[in-house]
């Protein structure tokens, strides 16, 4: 199965430049693992050091976004972070698998749930704290 690129277009900026420089990047790390098995068939050992890389920047995006979150006082800061944690939970998982066990790991499986999860988490959850923090910015000019 030849699993489709994502493309960063305008719909799924959120305002905030730093974040959307961020989800860039994560949808170039996405395809460049879609990119990596379109050529050849993956070794688990190879799938491993992509995802692994790709959880790192994840983790770096999730604590810059959580930080942003603190800073403004978001009110759904909790929420937000369990799902960032749900999230780096099922990577962590699969990255185990991958490492240690014996199952059959589906890599078009995954990135058709990857690029999914990115997609819908900034479109419904991300926006959320532009506007928040558009609302902030807009209390302190006038104030």
């Amino acid at each position: 199965m030849i699993v489709e690129k994502l493309i960063f277009d305008d719909y799924l900026k959120i305002g905030v430049e730093t974040i959307d420089q961020e989800h860039s990047f994560i949808f170039d790390k996405i395809n460049s693992i879609i990119d990596l098995n379109s050529k050849k068939p993956l070794t688990r050992n190879e799938i491993f050091d992509a995802l692994h890389d790709f959880q790192e920047y994840q983790k770096y995006h999730f604590l810059n976004e959580e930080k942003l979150m603190n800073e403004i006082h978001y009110p759904n800061y909790k929420n937000h972070k369990e799902i960032h944690d749900k999230l780096k939970n099922i990577i962590n998982l699969e990255l185990y698998t991958l490492q240690y066990g014996t199952d059959i790991f589906d890599i078009d499986e995954f990135l058709i749930f990857i690029k999914s999860w990115w997609d819908i988490h900034i479109c419904n959850q991300d926006v959320r704290i532009s506007r928040w923090k558009q609302k902030m910015d807009e209390l302190r000019n006038y104030v």
